[in-house]
């Protein structure tokens, strides 16, 4: 008994063309040879062998771009960026008669540098584009290093030679040679890492040229505080201003203690030296601040309320304190004061900056009619160098008794 295609594969019935009557399912056999017409889901019409559609699973070839359909999968239609760059070289086909990812080479003629070149239709359509703008064929003139980065070629080294910038192009990952313009500094790179941005390490502070960026030739007034001795591992003609090492430092007054680089560049000096010179601030500005208006100062009195004082100012009854005693004492002290009409003033001092606290004491100044109107960080500056004029004074005394 022969089988019939309505009976072997029913599904199909509903694919069969109305332009096949009066052929029907029911009266071809499922492995017949005989060529009809089919309509798919799609609505696309087409014809093939019944035998194809039953045995090799055949389906609509306007979708699977076996077959064109001018306006459905055609190049043209589908992907009209392309067709505008297809090459007269491939006459008398048109874009109108390739699908959109035939796999068939074609000529393509670039709309921005006018150059040619041969590839698939379908890796065109997976996003291909112009391998000379690209960059991935070397076009002399067009797309080589030394004509769209002529600044870099002017970098380039005689080390490479007979490598050249022409003979190059941006996207090359060759490890060459290159000579800073600025520093003359010469070092390896990849071309298209240069290309992408990446400069000269040594201007880029990240490789040391001695003479040009190194500790000892950008801050000399560190030099003289260097500690030769301890740091056997580093020396200031190969390290740099930015380092974040910690090194050793001896002060003028012989203080042996460790910072980092950049803290000392950035102005910290020697902690020892800074903790005392915090330690007294207060009385060092105090007295400056008076000695502007001829104004005597004593520190730590006790002649005047029994009990000492940290800073008294005579001529105007002002005593000021920054070390806070504890409660009972602090009252003591204020109820003293205020039997001798005394004006006694705390300023809270402990973490407060030096800027903060001569504005501070500024301030207590002009709360009994003194007016300075000098610079405060001018005044700062002033204050901090009698500190350290005074302890080196005070250390050469010493080493001179010795």
């Amino acid at each position: 008994m022969k089988r019939m295609l309505a009976d072997v594969r029913p599904e199909l019935i509903n694919e069969w063309s109305q332009r096949n009557l009066p052929l029907t399912p029911d009266s071809v056999t499922h492995g017949s040879n005989k060529i009809v017409w089919w309509k798919g889901k799609c609505g696309h019409e087409w014809r093939a062998s019944v035998k194809n559609r039953v045995i090799g699973g055949s389906g609509c070839p306007y979708c699977s771009h076996n077959a064109i359909l001018e306006g459905f999968n055609d190049l043209a239609s589908q992907k009209p960026e392309l067709a505008a760059e297809w090459s007269a070289r491939n006459a008398p086909l048109l874009p109108t008669q390739v699908t959109v990812f035939a796999n068939r080479k074609a000529w393509w003629k670039c709309r921005e540098c006018g150059n040619e070149w041969e590839t698939l239709i379908t890796t065109r359509s997976d996003g291909s584009k112009c391998p000379y703008c690209s960059g991935y064929i070397l076009l002399k003139g067009v797309n080589d290093l030394a004509t769209k980065y002529p600044q870099l070629a002017e970098e380039w080294s005689d080390r490479n030679l007979p490598l050249t910038p022409d003979t190059v192009n941006d996207k090359s990952r060759k490890n060459v040679w290159w000579k800073c313009r600025t520093c003359g500094f010469e070092w390896k790179s990849v071309i298209y890492s240069r290309a992408n941005g990446s400069m000269c390490p040594v201007c880029a502070e990240r490789a040391i040229l001695t003479g040009y960026n190194d500790l000892a030739t950008t801050d000399t007034h560190l030099i003289s505080e260097w500690d030769f001795d301890k740091n056997t591992s580093f020396s200031p003609e190969h390290i740099s201003r930015h380092s974040m090492y910690g090194v050793w430092w001896k002060c003028p007054l012989n203080h042996s203690y460790k910072a980092r680089i950049s803290d000392r560049v950035s102005g910290m000096g020697c902690k020892v030296c800074d903790k005392e010179y915090k330690s007294v601030l207060p009385k060092l500005a105090i007295m400056v601040y008076a000695g502007m208006n001829r104004m005597s100062v004593k520190f730590d009195d006790d002649s005047i309320i029994g009990i000492p004082l940290e800073t008294y100012i005579p001529e105007e009854k002002l005593a000021i304190e920054t070390s806070k005693p504890n409660d009972n004492i602090l009252r003591l002290k204020q109820y003293l004061c205020k039997k001798r009409n005394i004006k006694l003033v705390y300023i809270a001092y402990g973490r407060t900056d030096e800027i903060s606290l001569l504005e501070r004491i500024k301030q207590v100044f002009r709360s009994v009619h003194i007016y300075i109107n000098s610079d405060t960080e001018k005044d700062a500056e002033i204050i901090r160098q009698r500190f350290y004029d005074w302890r080196l004074r005070q250390s050469q005394s010493v080493i001179a008794q010795k």
